[in-house]
């Protein structure tokens, strides 16, 4: 029996997807400021003054998390800080010559101020709300103001209007203070 080049190929192929295992992702949903604020206990302005890496078991799986102390400058939210200083936990890090990244997640960067949505974990731990989607690097621009910049690499987002990364994205901290207020108020908090 002769088999023909494209008998094999599509033999190939369709023994190849029967075997194949099926892929595994998630989806991130755009969250709508409201949304955000209502999932987050405090929305700081702040620096990670320290930050150090550790393999924890999340669920199933062991990973790196790192554990960031972020020195809190002043809440935009009009709520009380926490504390001057507040411990952040988010997935993925360093330790010693290995590193592990998480996509989607915040990235507390060493040094830069921020602005971040935060929530509590535990006693004296917060997360970052919807990972990326509640972290804002501020950014100085050339006038000096500082403008909020969304990870807009780590999470993809759609166009809807109503996101928060697409409302806060390139606001000064002032307008995203008076944003939030504005939210605050309409959502009768």
């Amino acid at each position: 029996m002769t088999v023909t080049r494209r008998e094999f190929v599509l033999g190939t192929l369709s023994t190849a997807m029967l075997l194949s295992r099926g892929a595994q992702g998630s989806i991130a949903r755009a969250l709508p400021l409201g949304e955000l604020l209502y999932k987050s206990s405090h929305v700081l302005i702040g620096t990670a003054v320290d930050a150090y890496g550790a393999w924890e078991r999340i669920g199933r799986r062991r990973c790196i998390v790192t554990y960031s102390l972020f020195q809190v400058e002043e809440p935009i939210d009009g709520r009380e800080p926490p504390a001057a200083e507040i411990t952040i936990r988010t997935l993925g890090g360093v330790v010693g010559d290995l590193g592990q990244r998480f996509f989607g997640e915040a990235m507390v960067a060493f040094g830069q101020r921020a602005v971040v949505f935060v929530h509590d974990s535990a006693p004296n731990l917060y997360v970052v709300t919807a990972m990326a989607q509640g972290h804002y690097p501020l950014v100085a621009d050339a006038r000096g103001a500082y403008r909020l910049r969304a990870n807009f690499d780590a999470v993809a987002i759609s166009n809807s209007p109503d996101a928060a990364m697409r409302r806060l994205d390139g606001r000064t901290t002032p307008e995203a203070a008076d944003l939030i207020a504005r939210e605050i108020d309409v959502a009768g908090r």
